[in-house]
C-alpha cells in the first residue's frame, strides 16, 4: 500500500479487509495473470492508490495501533 502502486491481492477475507474497493483480487492463477495484464484507467488507478494512502496515514500508524492495544488492554 506504502509503495503507490496499483494492487492486486488475493482473494481473501484479511485482504479484503483491509485493501476494500482499492485493489484488484484474483483466487487462481489464471485470474492473476488476467488481473496484471489488464489495464486500469488513470483516474481510477490514482483514486484507489490515494485511498490506500489515506487508509495507511489513519489506521496503521503507531498512535492508532498503539492506541488500539491499550483499549484492549485497559
Amino acid at each position: 500500500m506504502a509503495s503507490s502502486c496499483l494492487i492486486v491481492a488475493h482473494d481473501n477475507v484479511f485482504n479484503r479487509a483491509v485493501l476494500q474497493e482499492e485493489a484488484s483480487y484474483f483466487s487462481s492463477a489464471a485470474e492473476i495473470k488476467n488481473r496484471i495484464e489488464q489495464n486500469c484507467p488513470g483516474p481510477l488507478r490514482n483514486k484507489m492508490i490515494s485511498r490506500n494512502l489515506d487508509k495507511i496515514r489513519m489506521n496503521y500508524n503507531w498512535g492508532a495501533i498503539t492506541g488500539q492495544y491499550e483499549r484492549f488492554m485497559l
